[in-house]
């Protein structure tokens, strides 16, 4: 309902109409062919109040604009039919009791297109060189890690050979396989 016009909107009369039954059901004034559901329509039916009485409006929604705009010549063969497109939208007065409250109604049909694209946006993760510098960042890591924990524990290990029960009696075993 995004589309319908606020200004003069009669409450609860607004429709949501995806296929032909149900545009026969609310507004029989357009035909199926017209109305184009075969082409993926959808249309936004509603009545509002104006200076020279009530008009019904139907605003159609086409995948497209280029089928919308094959869409207003069907539309302006109705007789007593008011008609304008906007982009992929087709809105309709069936009747108006007034031409100038009709202009006033179409001309507040508004359209506005959003594009968003599908493309990938490269990042600052994309960049091979930033790839390196992380790779180089966690060897350092590492390295520093390495190093700390051989000190830790070769200087915990002379501390205890030192202080600890025993003293110096715990030797390394050493093979002396260069002695004759």
């Amino acid at each position: 309902m995004g589309y319908l016009p606020e200004k003069g909107l009669v409450p609860n009369s607004e429709r949501y109409v995806t296929g032909p039954a149900g545009l026969q059901r609310f507004s029989p004034a357009i035909s199926p062919s017209t109305a184009g559901f075969h082409l993926g329509a959808e249309a936004q039916l509603a009545t509002f109040k104006a200076a020279g009485g009530e008009m019904k409006l139907a605003i159609f929604s086409y995948p497209t604009p280029q089928i919308a705009r094959e869409r207003v010549v069907d539309f302006q063969r109705i007789s007593g039919a008011m008609v304008k497109r906007a982009g992929p939208l087709v809105a309709v007065v069936l009747s108006p009791p007034s031409a100038d409250d009709a202009e006033r109604l179409l001309a507040q049909i508004r359209y506005e297109p959003e594009i968003t694209m599908d493309e990938r946006v490269s990042g600052a993760r994309d960049n091979i060189g930033n790839l390196v510098i992380n790779a180089f960042k966690l060897i350092a890591i590492l390295l520093a890690f390495c190093l700390v924990a051989g000190l830790s524990f070769g200087g915990a290990r002379a501390i205890l050979r030192r202080v600890g029960p025993g003293g110096e009696t715990e030797s390394v075993i050493t093979l002396h396989l260069r002695d004759p």
